[in-house]
């Protein structure tokens, strides 16, 4: 799990991406499977790294998930900034109540009801959890 501010820039983000989450998938792969990048989410209430948020602040925040090979990458932004929090698989853990919530090492995002629209992205993603943790299995 890795946190990155793309407000400052970092070489080594791209490589540090590569390794916990895999490469993005190419042209000839997303052309035979469904769409790997939820659109806009809104988000209710967050703590991840040095961010935190609720429904009381004024600010709004977004995010985008995109799914890679080993894991996913979560896009936050709001007004300026834009931060990115990559999850691999095996630390990723999802809970639906009210709200969809995306869990890992003690950080999570909790999602506005608008999730339900994009149920199609959401299976899709436990599909591809579910393979990679069972390719890995010994």
């Amino acid at each position: 799990m890795a946190f990155f501010d793309h407000n400052i820039p970092n070489k080594k983000m791209e490589d540090l991406k590569l390794s916990a989450i895999g490469e993005a998938y190419d042209v000839w792969e997303l052309v035979k499977m469904p769409p790997v990048r939820s659109g806009n989410l809104i988000i209710h209430e967050m703590h991840v790294e040095g961010l935190a948020f609720n429904a009381a602040n004024a600010n709004l925040w977004h995010c985008n998930i995109e799914i890679r090979k080993k894991g996913v990458d979560i896009h936050f932004r709001n007004g300026d900034g834009h931060f990115s929090w990559v999850v691999p698989f095996y630390r990723l853990s999802m809970f639906q109540s009210e709200h969809l919530t995306i869990h890992s090492n003690g950080f999570f995002v909790r999602l506005k009801n608008g999730y339900t629209l994009k149920s199609n992205f959401f299976q899709l993603l436990i599909s591809k959890k579910n393979e990679a943790l069972n390719r890995h299995k010994p």
